[in-house]
């Protein structure tokens, strides 16, 4: 009997090593990715991704991915699985008055190898924010009484976790 379960213990324990969770590269398509230590609005940040940083999916719940950097194991935690994609993206130059590394992609400032996807690394980069080089072209042609400044602007707006738990605490709102 007791080589029977000696025997089950050997063949569990041999099933649990080949079912080690498999990962999956992606990288990161908005400008900044906040790693939080949970999956809530509130949780803990334990790092900061820019776009382009090549991580690995190790589980997916729901809208989140529980990831970790590629070239730094030590950084883990969940990213929303809508702030990643499956094909290669750019690093872009950053801008360091601002922090813009998107608006500087849209000057082309950029640096990076789009690979094979047929695509530049400018509008790899634009296609992270959302545009398509040809569509940004339309929209400017149409628009061109039009300051973009203040969106810019807008774009580069950080509130502190401590200041957005402060604001949901003193309106008495509830956070989910």
């Amino acid at each position: 009997m007791k080589k029977f379960f000696l025997i089950i213990a050997c063949f569990f324990l041999v099933c649990s090593a080949f079912a080690a969770p498999k990962t999956e590269t992606k990288y990161v398509c908005v400008k900044t990715a906040a790693i939080k230590e949970g999956t809530g609005l509130l949780a803990k940040t334990v790092a900061f991704l820019d776009y382009g940083t090549k991580v690995l999916v190790i589980k997916v719940d729901g809208k989140n991915s529980f990831i970790q950097v590629a070239n730094d194991k030590t950084i883990e935690g969940w990213i929303p699985t809508a702030s990643l994609t499956k094909k290669q993206v750019t690093q872009v130059a950053m801008n360091k008055s601002n922090g813009s590394n998107i608006a500087q992609a849209a000057k082309g400032n950029v640096v990076g190898n789009s690979g094979n996807t047929g695509a530049s690394d400018k509008e790899l980069a634009l296609a992270g924010k959302g545009f398509s080089e040809g569509a940004e072209k339309a929209f400017k042609a149409t628009h061109a009484n039009i300051d973009f400044g203040p969106v810019d602007d807008m774009e580069n707006i950080n509130i502190p976790d401590k200041e957005i738990l402060a604001f949901i605490t003193d309106g008495k709102l509830k956070a989910e």
